[in-house]
């Protein structure tokens, strides 16, 4: 089971004023922490069946129509406010192939966790890489990368089929 959620279902670190509440989101954070307490819940409860459970958050804003009709396009357009949906993609991808004793009953953020093992960000089509990462879910070029600069993940799951990837 592989959940959405937000970074806006954090507990706030910083007094009030939190700048996420500026944008009226206390419905909408209180909703993804629910969502976020659900998933550790179920991995819990579902943990003697193998069933995986998961919350997966992104980093930074992921370019979608609410970031769009919350955000004006002079933020959305400054440097490093953004991550790609690529990142998300590849995040979960790592989830949803997790056993019970892997990834499981966690709120886990996207490029946190790909830096954390090491992985790249490819294209939703896996074939081209699409950026590297240096610590702290930065990403420091989005461009088409020679696959050297990242090694495959020897007996890592998600890379089992790069092979067939790489015959298209």
């Amino acid at each position: 089971m592989q959940n959405i959620t937000s970074l806006s279902g954090d507990i706030p670190t910083t007094p009030p004023p939190d700048p996420i509440y500026h944008l009226n989101g206390t419905a909408y954070g209180s909703s993804k922490a629910a969502l976020n307490r659900l998933t550790e819940g179920l991995a819990s409860e579902y943990y003697a069946d193998s069933i995986v459970a998961n919350a997966l958050a992104p980093v930074k804003a992921v370019l979608t129509e609410g970031v769009k009709a919350t955000l004006t396009e002079d933020v959305i357009a400054g440097e490093g406010i953004l991550e790609p949906v690529e990142a998300m993609a590849e995040a979960a991808l790592v989830l949803c192939t997790s056993d019970r004793d892997g990834h499981n009953g966690k709120v886990h953020k996207s490029l946190t966790l790909l830096d954390q093992l090491g992985l790249p960000v490819r294209t939703l089509d896996g074939r081209t890489l699409l950026g590297v990462r240096a610590g702290r879910g930065v990403i420091v070029g989005i461009a088409q990368l020679d696959p050297s600069f990242c090694p495959r993940q020897g007996n890592n799951p998600i890379h089992e089929n790069d092979a067939a990837l790489d015959a298209r």
